[in-house]
């Protein structure tokens, strides 16, 4: 199993540079191997916005 971030409604956490990089591709959105790295990318996320409604998302591989 699989994770990705979703930041707000119809954002995600994306594999590249920003405060933090988002994308509204689902397809363009980072994979997590394990909920953990998930959960500390968020906690990172935070520290340049609140996100109040960030989520982890499970994805099939």
């Amino acid at each position: 199993m699989k994770y990705m971030v979703k930041l707000e409604k119809g954002v995600y956490l994306a594999n590249w540079r920003g405060d933090p990089g988002r994308t509204l591709k689902i397809d363009s959105a980072k994979k997590f191997k394990n909920r953990k790295a998930a959960k500390k990318s968020i906690t990172e996320s935070r520290k340049f916005r609140p996100f109040p409604k960030a989520e982890i998302i499970e994805i099939s591989n």
